[in-house]
């Protein structure tokens, strides 16, 4: 097992149990700490209780302990694309806007929340994550199509819902006049 550091180790006896169904004594020798990290109860209460219970559990435990080891970045983003994968993107949106939250200055998790935000179909708040984004890295390239993809869209749905008021406008002056 590998891990990219001292800390990353804790999780080792836990796993270890839970695969082989009993905790293993022999991993005594290692002397890690026990103690939880945040990842574990933040995925149980998503699994069980859901998105906004599992946010408001880790933000209490951040502000009852200084020394509270939030999810990371990468993580928080992982879960996010998770979770965006099983088309339970309001949840997604969620997760990514507490990553946005809690690392304002990352373009990626700008860029993140922009992806959930239009597969949310909130187009208007996804150009103002992928502008943040694109703000804080100019090179994210992907960001860039994102917002001109956005942006083209939001001018092809103007048009069309133009049309559509057009025609019903239309309609409805037609049939007030009793033509057909």
């Amino acid at each position: 097992m590998f891990a990219n550091s001292q800390n990353g180790l804790t999780i080792v006896p836990d796993l270890v149990g839970d695969v082989m169904a009993a905790p293993r004594p022999s991993f005594a020798w290692l002397k890690l700490e026990a103690r939880e990290t945040a990842f574990g109860p933040f995925v149980r209460a998503l699994q069980g209780a859901g998105v906004e219970r599992a946010l408001d559990d880790s933000r209490a435990a951040r502000a009852a302990s200084p020394s509270f080891t939030a999810i990371g970045e990468s993580t928080m983003n992982s879960i996010g694309y998770v979770l965006l994968g099983a088309k339970r993107t309001t949840d997604a949106v969620a997760v990514l806007a507490q990553n946005v939250a809690d690392h304002p200055q990352s373009w990626n998790a700008h860029d993140s929340l922009g992806e959930a935000l239009a597969a949310d179909r909130r187009r208007d708040d996804a150009i103002k994550a992928y502008e943040r984004s694109v703000a804080l890295n100019p090179d994210n390239t992907g960001g860039v199509e994102a917002l001109a993809r956005l942006r083209a869209g939001r001018q092809r749905q103007g048009l069309v819902q133009g049309r559509v008021a057009r025609a019903v406008f239309g309609g409805i002056q037609t049939a007030a006049l009793g033509c057909r």
